[in-house]
């Protein structure tokens, strides 16, 4: 008898605009889409909610001002905002994390 093993990878891709495609290619994320305005950023989006070999979605912040509750609400794949704005920027990571934490395990985590 053998037994086999199943090893799922899943990728992940990048929505950003087309100054920070090289960045994010910097980062090794391979499969990068870029878009102008938040129109083009939610179409390519949402392309990419249906695929099955999608794990994570990185999305620049400023490129979707609106994101439906069940976008915002899914657990998979996870989707990431990158800020890029200096009020982003400047938010304490820590509540982003707890935010994102929550959203994938259904608590919120404290840690002093």
């Amino acid at each position: 008898m053998s037994t086999q093993s199943t090893h799922l990878t899943r990728k992940i891709i990048a929505i950003v605009k087309p100054e920070l495609v090289a960045f994010v290619k910097l980062l090794g994320i391979s499969e990068v889409y870029e878009a102008m305005d938040s129109n083009k950023a939610l179409e390519i989006l949402e392309n990419n909610l249906k695929r099955n070999d999608v794990g994570i979605i990185v999305v620049q912040k400023s490129l979707v001002n609106r994101i439906s509750e069940d976008v915002q609400g899914r657990v998979y794949p996870i989707i990431l905002f990158l800020p890029d704005t200096p009020l982003d920027i400047s938010k304490s990571s820590i509540e982003e994390y707890r935010k994102l934490v929550k959203r994938i395990i259904g608590y919120e985590i404290h840690v002093t």
